[in-house]
């Protein structure tokens, strides 16, 4: 096997574990008084193997 056509990634998302809001929608906005918020993905860690033929 060549290693030339493997690779290996490691990869994170928001290594730091944020907490952040993905959409936010102000309750005024449906004329009522409540907020609709989506929190956003906590931290992913992972890898990825690539092999080309």
């Amino acid at each position: 096997m060549a290693w030339k056509k493997v690779s290996l990634t490691f990869w994170g998302k928001n290594i730091l574990n944020k907490q952040y809001y993905s959409e936010f929608v102000p309750g005024s906005t449906f004329g009522g008084s409540d907020d609709f918020g989506w929190r956003g993905q906590p931290a992913t860690y992972g890898t990825t193997v690539t092999v080309k033929f």
